[in-house]
């Protein structure tokens, strides 16, 4: 065993390495996996979109590690929700697609049941530990990675069942720290028991509530529904419209509140009533004055009951939420297996969630009039943008949604991966909802990761003292298309991938006004001075052109630069 494993016996002799944590074998490696640069990029498919030019939602088919790698810089701080329903690990043997995988003999030898030369140190070999190390590592960087897209005042949701929820919990204090903890929803998820469980029947999932700060995040009150607005009565025909009593009295004592024990007069009978010495008076004597003189105290029909505090309709704030959530309110699995059927016939796919659920989650966590991020990087089925499109249609909001789903293959099914499954599904909640006559924005934007287009020369193995300016260019890849190019630039540039893009004619050739204007793209190569100077008079205040539009024109370059600056161009450059 190494003495950096926790259970090591020298762990304890060695100052300061004792510490609250969790720790994996993997772990180091998975740190190492989150901090790595992307050389990728997303390239825009309008074919397989809906609605591309008129919609702000997004949906990114790829790996989600090396997804969330590229949207670092056009989205950090921007999601005012992360919503995901990773994989459960429900205990058989855990793959996920990442490089850094360990093996079995490697786990055994990390946790001590394999002694250096390879030969068991205990009797009984155990293999648990391994699979919910693999969970963790492919955990790890993807949640490191999204606390950075979430704004300060937002908050991640997470699904999980009893197989990782412990694990979980501590991977989430670590990256989120524990003082950002919320709470654990229960989410009683089975209409009908399972009777031929051996134990017990596993009706309820688990759903981690972690704040980016908890000291700022605040979850949204929920609106009243039906039953509990029938509550409200106005047996006296009070002109404020209808009211429930609450008691007058709270829970502390005379001995602990006793300038809460006083008498107050029954303005019906005269008597003077007194609190109870095990339950005071809630209010002061002045605040009781002021409610008697509002008459907003109720004795009763026949003005002899105990008095309560009548509490209004038009008054009351929402429902405080609660942390157990029933089927009967938010969905089941069985709604939302016959969700998925209606719209994505014979999909393959058999862990979708409600759409009530993540619907719940949005009304807490997101405003309808803030033109809300919504993040969900394991998209599975899609039911977090279709949550996104209904609940906009129902409130009248603007939220957005930016999906990512890995093509994975779909083991039953008419669907070759699961991201096909994601878009079919996306497509056809938007046009059912289209059919409504409050639709909010619908649709979505398709992206897929794919190498960058823009590959850098290769460092010579004796390089000169000098070496050729073009070398430290970058290049573009032949097959570069102008729509993706142009993706790229603007991802790198740290613009989001709903920004608007207005393409016109500068010189005789297409140029990308961005940001209303003040930036320009142009990817002509060769690029023109008639080019050039046209964009100069649109008085932008960044420019991009390709390295290439100059390509053996040194003096141009040189001459650009110049005039741009003359003209005011705040920043000119070439990539």
């Amino acid at each position: 065993m190494s003495p950096d494993h926790p259970s090591h016996p020298a762990a304890s002799s060695v100052p300061g390495r004792e510490r609250f944590g969790l720790e994996w074998h993997g772990k180091r490696a998975a740190i190492h996996a989150a901090r790595q640069p992307s050389t990728a990029t997303l390239v825009p498919h309008p074919k397989a979109s809906v609605g591309f030019e008129d919609t702000d939602h997004v949906f990114i088919e790829g790996d989600n590690l090396e997804v969330l790698r590229v949207l670092q810089k056009a989205y950090t701080a921007s999601a005012k929700l992360i919503f995901i329903d990773p994989p459960y690990n429900t205990g058989h043997e855990f793959i996920y697609p990442d490089n850094y995988r360990d093996g079995l003999r490697d786990y055994l030898r990390y946790t001590g049941q394999l002694d250096d030369s390879g030969e068991r140190t205990t009797t009984s070999t155990e293999r648990g530990g391994r699979i919910h190390s693999r969970w963790l590592s492919m955990m790890y960087p993807r949640l490191f990675l999204a606390r950075n897209l979430l704004q300060e005042d937002g908050a991640i949701f997470i699904t999980i069942d009893d197989h990782e929820v412990h694990t979980l919990r501590l991977l989430l204090d670590e990256v989120f720290g524990p003082e950002n903890f919320v709470t654990s929803l229960a989410w009683r998820r089975k209409v009908s028991p399972a009777n031929d469980a051996a134990w017990f029947s596993n009706d309820h999932d688990h759903i981690l509530v972690y704040a980016r700060s908890k000291a700022v995040w605040r979850p949204n009150r929920l609106p009243r529904t039906a039953a509990q607005r029938a509550l409200y009565r106005n047996p006296d025909a009070d002109p404020r419209g209808p009211w429930s009593s609450a008691t007058l009295t709270c829970n502390k004592s005379r001995a602990q509140r006793p300038n809460l024990y006083y008498a107050i007069q029954n303005p019906h009978t005269g008597e003077s009533v007194w609190p109870e010495t095990t339950a005071v008076w809630r209010y002061s004597p002045d605040r009781m004055q002021r409610l008697a003189k509002e008459d907003r105290i109720y004795w009763g029909a026949d003005g002899t009951a105990r008095p309560r505090v009548k509490k209004f309709l038009a008054e009351a704030r929402g429902v405080v939420p609660r942390s157990v959530w029933d089927h009967s309110e938010v969905g089941s699995t069985q709604e939302a297996t016959t969700e998925l059927q209606a719209l994505v016939p014979d999909s393959g796919f058999d862990t979708a969630k409600p759409v009530r659920l993540v619907q719940r989650v949005l009304q807490l966590a997101t405003d309808p009039d803030a033109d809300h991020l919504v993040l969900d990087f394991f998209a599975g089925s899609g039911t977090t943008g279709h949550a996104v499109m209904k609940q906009n249609a129902e409130d009248g909001g603007n939220r957005r949604f930016l999906t990512v789903q890995l093509p994975e293959p779909c083991a039953t099914g008419r669907f070759d991966t699961i991201a096909d499954v994601t878009r079919a599904r996306l497509r056809a909640a938007a046009e059912q909802l289209s059919a409504g006559t409050n639709t909010g924005s619908i649709g979505f934007k398709a992206f897929r990761l794919a190498a960058s287009h823009f590959a850098a020369w290769p460092a010579p193995a004796h390089p000169p003292l000098a070496p050729p300016l073009e070398q430290h260019a970058a290049h573009l890849a032949q097959d570069a298309i102008p729509d993706a190019i142009l993706a790229e630039i603007l991802l790198r540039e740290g613009l989001p991938l709903h920004t608007p893009v207005r393409t016109c004619l500068l010189g005789g050739h297409p140029v990308h006004a961005v940001q209303e204007g003040r930036l320009l793209v142009c990817l002509a190569s060769p690029i023109t001075t008639a080019v050039l100077r046209a964009m100069m008079e649109a008085s932008p205040q960044r420019v991009i052109c390709l390295d290439q539009g100059f390509a053996d024109n040194d003096q141009l370059l040189t001459n650009t630069v110049l005039e741009m600056h003359a003209h005011g161009v705040k920043d000119f450059r070439t990539v």
